[in-house]
């Protein structure tokens, strides 16, 4: 068993400056953080939020590793399938082996729909919207 100990320093998320706040939070900040295939974007030092770029950014924990920034370039660019995954397998291993952020959940994307609708199906990972192409869906 595992366990942090934590002194919690709320904010509000319809505050003005939470960027600012979130990218100087003292300590661990709990955020909504889903390892999916963008996310290794998420910890590359360009985004680190900062007074010159207004606060933007997703990586909170102002992580800084040009390595790990070298495999993202090589992740994100890279178009043979083999060098890619090569490339996220080593992202992760980074993020397992100096815990930069630590993913505690994991949002699944759950579709139903009733029987006698053909054309619903799988969608990109990152896209919100499951009814891009109901032009051909059809009713049985």
């Amino acid at each position: 068993a595992a366990g942090l100990a934590a002194n919690p320093a709320p904010y509000f998320q319809t505050a003005a400056n939470r960027n600012e706040q979130a990218m100087n939070y003292p300590g661990s900040l709990v955020k909504p953080w889903n390892f999916s295939i963008a996310s290794p974007g998420s910890l590359r030092q360009s985004q680190i939020g900062t007074t010159q770029n207004a606060w933007a950014g997703s990586n909170y924990s102002n992580y800084v590793n040009p390595a790990y920034d070298d495999l993202y370039r090589v992740y994100s660019n890279e178009l043979e399938t083999g060098k890619r995954q090569a490339a996220f397998f080593q992202i992760v291993k980074l993020i397992d082996e100096q815990l930069p952020v630590l993913p505690i959940f994991y949002v699944p994307q759950v579709y139903a729909f009733r029987k006698g609708i053909t054309g619903p199906g799988s969608t990109a990972y990152l896209q919100a919207g499951n009814t891009w192409n109901i032009n051909t869906w059809d009713l049985n």
